[in-house]
């Protein structure tokens, strides 16, 4: 099969992580994938930005048009692997590239997929309060107009949680909603011998350590950097490491040495406030890391609470540190989730199985 993925980006955050990974692994399988994006950062003939005028994106710009000046439509259409293309797969289309009229006109002429990474499509309402201050704000009327092409659009919804679908088939019970776990490389992110993880990465071996990854790190309020900072000043750091990895603080950039990480620490704490399917989560207990998060998104559908990590209220930091504190102290349990953590994603989140769904979902269509 030839397929299409569009997203806002090709490297940066877990949509295109996963957008990436995934025409990674159908190349591998023998399909034929590319990619149009609306900023592309990585050197690869397969991944393409859609462009657009110079005039076109200032006007955009300027008057907040969120992509309704572009001819995005004209613009995949026109390309040569549209023509021979079996499916369109979209990923994120909000961030003021993509013109949402494209949609009806570009499903009428190809089967469309759109993978819904967050609750871009349905935040207006309120439903999803921890996303306010995430999205641009959108006016009523670009928000109606927005609505009215989704519906017109013939396209399959797939989200990677069932929180998320809860939110969508509310506003969208009409669509056809499918629910295909995201999946991480259970090749890379391995257990892997916590002394020699924390020798390669010259780390203490007479501490505890405490992993907290974002990007920006603890500037970054939505991801809980304020909640981590706090943790951190409670426990102190007498018996006990604080590791705060991210673009803007201490930066990884292969999943390799982001796996050895993992694999070093005894715990991810992960306070986000707003998530879907978090790919971190994910990672970290692939490598035997039990979670600390908050009940936010889908990540009560990954962590099992005290049996391979620990859900804590809704930004209750108090319960947050008490989670942080029980698994620390206590060997046996941390041990115990640590095996529990990494047979839960074998058996629920792996890559091979994410791309083994999708393709199942592009036959059916094709």
């Amino acid at each position: 099969m030839k397929i299409l993925g569009i997203n806002t980006v090709d490297k940066r955050g877990g949509a295109a992580k996963v957008a990436t990974r995934l025409m990674h692994e159908l190349e591998e399988l023998g399909h034929v994938t590319r990619m149009r994006v609306g900023e592309k950062e990585e050197e690869s003939d397969k991944v393409q930005r859609l462009e657009y005028g110079f005039f076109d994106r200032g006007i955009n710009k300027i008057f907040r048009l969120h992509g309704l000046r572009y001819s995005t439509y004209r613009n995949i259409t026109s390309d040569i692997f549209f023509k021979t293309a079996d499916i369109i797969h979209l990923h994120n289309i909000h961030g003021g590239y993509f013109n949402v009229n494209a949609l009806p006109v570009l499903a009428a002429k190809k089967p469309v997929v759109w993978t819904l990474h967050d609750p871009w499509i349905v935040e207006e309402h309120g439903d999803v309060p921890e996303y306010e201050g995430i999205f641009t704000h959108e006016s009523r009327r670009y928000y109606s107009l927005k609505q009215s092409s989704i519906i017109a659009a013939n396209v399959v919804f797939v989200t990677p949680s069932d929180w998320l679908r809860s939110k969508v088939v509310k506003y969208y019970p009409m669509k056809r909603i499918e629910i295909i776990r995201n999946g991480i490389d259970t090749d890379i992110f391995v257990p892997t011998d916590k002394k020699g993880a924390r020798a390669r990465l010259n780390l203490p071996q007479d501490k505890k350590i405490v992993l907290f990854v974002a990007n920006g790190g603890t500037d970054n309020k939505s991801k809980g950097g304020e909640i981590f900072q706090g943790v951190k000043d409670f426990l102190g750091e007498k018996d006990i490491a604080y590791i705060d990895l991210g673009e803007g603080s201490h930066y990884v950039s292969t999943e390799s040495d982001m796996a050895l990480y993992y694999a070093a620490s005894d715990l991810l704490l992960f306070p986000s406030f707003a998530e879907n399917l978090p790919l971190v989560v994910l990672e970290a207990m692939a490598c035997g890391t039990p979670v600390v998060a908050f009940s936010t998104g889908g990540v009560p559908e990954i962590i099992d609470h005290t049996i391979n990590g620990y859900i804590a209220k809704k930004r209750d930091a108090k319960d947050l540190v008490f989670g942080v504190s029980l698994f620390l102290k206590n060997d046996e349990l941390a041990h115990n989730a640590s095996e529990k953590a990494r047979e839960k994603i074998m058996k629920n989140f792996s890559l091979k199985e994410m791309v083994k769904n999708y393709i199942m979902l592009y036959q059916e269509l094709v």
